[in-house]
């Protein structure tokens, strides 16, 4: 009877034992969870850290500074891989450059603006001349950044922006006037299709929006030792005031309007999109006073949106554009 008893006893130990035993497994079940979760976001966020710039790693795991790296070894992947130039077609219908560029960070592509006017200061937007495109193919262009910008630029960072620019006007162009760099040898088009690629590849490299590095090259003067990733994201911006080009003239537009292009900026709304609210209807305004006063035909735009009545002076094209303002109601805004 006694053995029974403690046979008994023994059995009621045990199971009170793995109530116990299981009770306190039970507790600490939360807490291992807890601590899987924990690595394996830590593994995630390791893994994933080599993607990001080191200026942007160094400020959040807080090893360095984001704004003092040596920033001549510190970051492969800014280096240039390989850079690719090609004709395209801009709004008028005319062939333009375009390059792309490519780092550890990805693929960076811009395309050059051209404009209808040229002033005698301006650089050399290289053209090929010949019937091809009647002159105007830019495969001159295209070919001197394939054949003599990529192979030189192969393996340069693209954080020295300015030291990169004066890379290929000083060296690899190297013409120069009595005005300055003309750029006449590699055409001013191949040059600023790579000097924008690398103004953006530059912004990736440090983890910032193209305006936040823009505003960081011009806040330190290109000295990129300077440059401040943290100072640049929490720096408060605010749009620009829309400007917007309304009557055309000159080689803009075919009437005899001396003045190329009439502006209006909505200085006086509360947001840009108050502003650009405001200008449409300064512009749909103007469209209803320009069939008024020369037919419905005059409505036509010229190669920049802006409207190209038969004006003959610049004052009447501002008396028009005056009247416009007062029809939408935005008198003293714009």
């Amino acid at each position: 009877g006694q053995a029974k008893v403690d046979i008994f006893g023994c059995a009621a130990a045990g199971m009170a034992s793995g109530r116990t035993i299981s009770s306190k497994a039970h507790q600490r079940r939360p807490l291992l969870s807890a601590c899987v979760v924990l690595g394996l976001t830590a593994l995630l966020v390791a893994f994933d850290a080599w993607r990001l710039p080191y200026h942007v790693t160094a400020g959040l795991f807080g090893f360095g500074s984001p704004k003092k790296q040596n920033a001549e070894s510190d970051d492969e992947k800014a280096q240039i891989i390989s850079v690719v130039g090609r004709e395209v077609m801009d709004s008028r219908g005319n062939p333009t450059v375009e390059a792309s560029l490519t780092t550890g960070y990805g693929v960076f592509t811009a395309t050059v603006p051209s404009g209808a006017s040229t002033g005698i200061y301006e650089a050399l937007e290289l053209r090929d001349g010949g019937s091809r495109y009647k002159g105007k193919g830019v495969q001159k262009a295209v070919d001197n950044i394939n054949r003599i910008i990529a192979p030189k630029m192969k393996g340069k960072d693209v954080r020295f922006q300015k030291k990169l620019d004066e890379f290929m006007i000083l060296e690899l162009d190297g013409t120069e006037n009595e005005w300055g760099h003309p750029k006449a040898k590699l055409g001013a088009n191949a040059v600023l299709a790579v000097s924008m690629c690398i103004a953006r590849a530059g912004a990736a490299a440090y983890g910032l929006e193209l305006f936040e590095y823009v505003g960081e090259l011009k806040d330190t003067v290109f000295d990129i030792e300077k440059i401040d990733v943290q100072r640049a994201q929490k720096k408060r911006y605010k749009m620009p005031v829309p400007f917007m080009n309304v009557i055309n003239g000159g080689q803009h537009a075919g009437n005899k309007l001396p003045m190329q292009e009439f502006m209006i900026s909505p200085t006086g709304g509360s947001s840009f999109k108050d502003a650009l609210r405001i200008g449409s209807e300064v512009y749909q305004s103007l469209k209803s006073v320009v069939k008024g006063r020369y037919g419905k035909d005059a409505a036509a735009v010229g190669d920049e949106g802006g409207f190209a009545p038969n004006i003959q002076s610049n004052d009447e094209g501002l008396q028009a554009l005056m009247d416009a303002i007062a029809d939408a109601g935005h008198s003293g805004k714009v």
